[in-house]
């Protein structure tokens, strides 16, 4: 978690004048690349908010809530700069961290029902923006499969 955070901070410090939509897009990025890299984390994460103990209350203490302060306030600058939230912030946080996570934890399942390799790094990246295409299309620039089938005539 601490790497995390680390990693998350460091990104930040580097974007300080950048445009909030700019800065969401990338840390999202990152935020897909780390769940790649250490599937691990969300299984261990899923392990321990599933009850309360004083573990869950020092890591929410210690990451979790700094973490989510950060996330509400890029939101909030999101919806200053006019663009509308897909959901309140809270619930946009833990619903991004279901659709980043979740193929990585769940890898094996994941290659099993589509025969793909969730890590190959080609795949990680489609996923990264297939997110913010999802959760924040005027912030993509991707047009993805979907999209791009659209725009064919």
């Amino acid at each position: 978690m601490g790497r995390f955070r680390a990693q998350i901070e460091d990104r930040s410090k580097g974007l300080i004048g950048v445009d909030a939509g700019t800065r969401v897009r990338l840390i999202l990025t990152d935020f897909v690349r780390f769940a790649a890299d250490h599937p691990y984390f969300h299984q261990f994460m899923l392990q321990e908010g599933t009850a309360s103990s004083e573990r869950l209350e020092w890591l929410a203490e210690t990451h979790i809530t700094p973490l989510a302060r950060g996330m509400k306030t890029a939101f909030a600058e999101l919806e200053h700069e006019g663009i509308a939230l897909p959901a309140p912030s809270t619930e946009l946080m833990y619903m991004l961290i279901g659709a980043i996570s979740t193929r990585y934890a769940l890898a094996p399942e994941f290659h099993l029902m589509t025969d793909q390799d969730p890590f190959d790094k080609d795949a990680v990246e489609a996923h990264a923006a297939s997110i913010i295409r999802i959760f924040f299309p005027q912030l993509s620039t991707d047009q993805g499969p979907a999209r791009a089938a659209e725009a064919s005539p």
